[in-house]
């Protein structure tokens, strides 16, 4: 999957946007590399290379937010989100509304997450979230406990 994906908060990357059924972004993307309904969580996660897409039951199983892990890129005003050393004291700069909760620095206004970039690690490596305006709430609450 060589797609540049630019972040449009809230909205999505471009050629894919949050709350696209899975059949539209298969049609976008090709068909997914794995994919699992996991009926406990209530959503369906299809992984394609290093990107993995969600589609939840209560967003009656469209796309609601996309993970981004090693190996892949996203792109925000012209910067590579994963790849760009000291990435948090840059997007500090430009949105010091945000919170760094055991690792997890959530850019509300932006809809997006970056774990394990700062002083605590994650065992899973950086990875970045990105989501849709129908699971604001949701992370509202993500890394408090």
């Amino acid at each position: 999957m060589e797609k540049k994906f630019v972040l449009e908060p809230f909205k999505g990357l471009g050629l894919i946007n949050f709350g696209m059924s899975r059949k539209e972004v298969s049609t976008k993307l090709g068909p997914p590399d794995e994919m699992e309904d996991d009926d406990i969580m209530e959503e369906i996660q299809e992984k394609r290379a290093n990107i993995e897409f969600c589609y939840t039951y209560e967003d009656k199983k469209h796309l609601s937010n996309i993970t981004f892990y090693k190996g892949s890129s996203l792109y925000f005003n012209d910067i590579d989100l994963m790849n760009t050393k000291g990435i948090l004291d840059i997007l500090q700069k430009e949105y010091p509304d945000f919170s760094d909760i055991k690792g997890f620095c959530k850019f509300k206004q932006l809809g997006l997450i970056l774990c394990g970039f700062g002083k605590k690690k994650k065992p899973e490596g950086k990875y970045i979230i990105v989501y849709g305006k129908t699971q604001s709430a949701f992370y509202e609450l993500f890394g408090t406990c």
